[in-house]
């Protein structure tokens, strides 16, 4: 198989969508043997910094006890 060399434009994607590719695209590379180090951990940095500054928010959280959790119907 040739391998070819591609510049993807991704400006026109909302800053979550990019994060998204660049982490798939992270996986590809570790799955098939392509990982570029430094690269690596720069994006790797780059989402946990992403996911602290944009945290999940609920309404109300719900516990349950570890019956509940294992409770067959």
């Amino acid at each position: 198989m040739e391998s070819r060399q591609t510049t993807l434009d991704l400006s026109g994607m909302p800053p979550h969508v990019r994060d998204e590719l660049l982490d798939f695209y992270e996986f590809l590379c570790q799955k098939y043997g392509k990982e570029q180090k430094g690269k690596s951990i720069e994006l790797k940095g780059k989402a946990f910094s992403n996911f602290l500054a944009n945290p999940v928010s609920v309404d109300q959280v719900t516990r349950f006890s570890r019956e509940a959790l294992h409770e067959r119907k």
